[in-house]
């Protein structure tokens, strides 16, 4: 089991479906995604209407709560 929790500042990129813009960045991120099995599990802004904070999974077996907590310290949600 993999986890990657990190703040990606990729707005541009559908991380339901794993889809972007044909760019350098954009491409070599979801296709180390795609083709290590990795699932998005935030599905909320994170900051304004963007979703930039991430946690990514291998293994969805787990059954993971993402929650959405507004920290009045920071521009990010957090969970």
């Amino acid at each position: 089991m993999h986890l990657i929790v990190d703040d990606f500042n990729l707005p541009l990129i559908n991380w339901d479906v794993l889809t972007g813009p044909n760019h350098e960045v954009h491409t070599t991120v979801l296709e180390f995604l795609r083709n290590n099995g990795y699932s998005q599990l935030v599905h909320f802004p994170t900051r304004g209407n963007n979703l930039l904070d991430l946690v990514l999974t291998n293994w969805l077996q787990k059954l993971l709560l993402i929650r959405q907590w507004v920290s009045v310290l920071s521009c990010h949600c957090f969970w």
